[in-house]
């Protein structure tokens, strides 16, 4: 079975915040249009790490870290 998708809306201006997270993504663009110059609509899946997540990373550790969850992830699916 796949994952979910959902639709967060997230505001990059100042520390940045998430605004919400929702499984329409025509309300999630409503909801960034109330602000548009700074909120933004990230698609992703529920349980799964963004692959752009990874792209942030600083370190090697991290970047380890991350694959590390993943497997553990992916573990967790064909057991289901």
């Amino acid at each position: 079975m796949a994952a979910k998708e959902v639709f967060v809306v997230y505001d990059l201006g100042g520390a940045g915040r998430l605004v919400g997270v929702f499984s329409d993504a025509k309300r999630a663009d409503a909801v960034r249009k109330v602000n548009a110059p700074y909120y933004r609509v990230i698609p992703c899946r529920l349980d799964e790490i963004t692959k752009g997540a990874i792209d942030w990373l600083a370190a090697e550790k991290q970047t380890k870290k991350v694959a590390s969850l993943e497997a553990l992830q992916s573990g967790r699916k064909k057991r289901a």
